[in-house]
């Protein structure tokens, strides 16, 4: 009776880490068989929100390619639509001459010579025209990552003159700096000339709104409206005053 009761004891401990282990086993495959379908569940509704949601006909590999690809169409191309004689333009290298109106997705500087212009044609239809013996740098209008759109354009007017337009669309979107001086286009049409050398120059507006400021200052921006202008050396503003705005050339 004892040598059976041993027989069967020791069976029962032989068995019993076996059954703990076949639990664990079966235990840890359901845990990964649950995160599986939990993770096959938000792939494929992460698949359907992408779909539905952003360009169904497009593909979803890469999302954050997508997302940069929808933010760039919403911006226009700045494009040459107008040029006359002589003029220079340079993106990333030397300087080549112009021969045909073409797009721009980059950052562009022009330059012009005697008796010749262009005309460039920028984001929302602002747009600005760059006479002769002037140079100046169209940038890539900048993004606001948070609203997703465009926040600004800058036109660096390094000499010369050039004759801007502020569409409707395009409002406050167009900002020009020259010397230490930052003019930002609110509406209409204006002009600012300027004379690298003696680091001098003026705004003259025909009509319209613009804002001037010293860049750096804390002084409120001048508020320009249609025929008023405000000259300005070394990066300081003086006093707006009335401007014979017919004594310039607008064409």
């Amino acid at each position: 009776m004892s040598e059976y009761y041993q027989e069967n004891y020791d069976d029962n401990n032989y068995q019993a880490p076996k059954k703990n282990n076949d639990n664990a086993v079966f235990m840890a495959l359901l845990a990964f068989l649950l995160i599986a379908f939990i993770l096959g569940g938000i792939l494929v509704g992460g698949s359907y929100f992408l779909y539905k949601y952003g360009d169904g006909d497009k593909p979803k590999n890469n999302t954050v390619a997508r997302i940069l690809n929808k933010r760039i169409e919403r911006i226009s191309p700045s494009n040459v639509s107008e040029y006359k004689g002589n003029v220079e333009f340079r993106t990333n290298g030397s300087w080549a001459q112009l021969n045909v109106n073409k797009n721009f997705e980059e950052d562009a500087s022009f330059k012009t010579s005697e008796n010749s212009y262009v005309t460039i044609q920028m984001h929302n239809d602002n747009q600005v025209k760059v006479y002769s013996s002037s140079e100046c740098s169209v940038k890539y209008p900048e993004l606001d990552d948070l609203k997703e759109k465009v926040a600004k354009q800058i036109i660096k007017l390094t000499n010369g003159e050039i004759t801007a337009v502020s569409s409707i669309t395009g409002k406050g979107l167009l900002n020009i700096e020259v010397s230490d001086i930052t003019i930002v286009a609110l509406s209409g049409l204006f002009k600012v000339i300027y004379n690298e050398k003696e680091d001098k120059g003026e705004v003259v507006v025909k009509n319209g709104l613009v804002e001037v400021k010293e860049n750096g200052s804390t002084s409120k921006p001048i508020k320009l409206s249609g025929f008023y202008k405000v000259t300005f050396e070394k990066g300081r503003l003086s006093s707006p005053v009335q401007a014979s705005v017919i004594l310039y050339n607008w064409r």
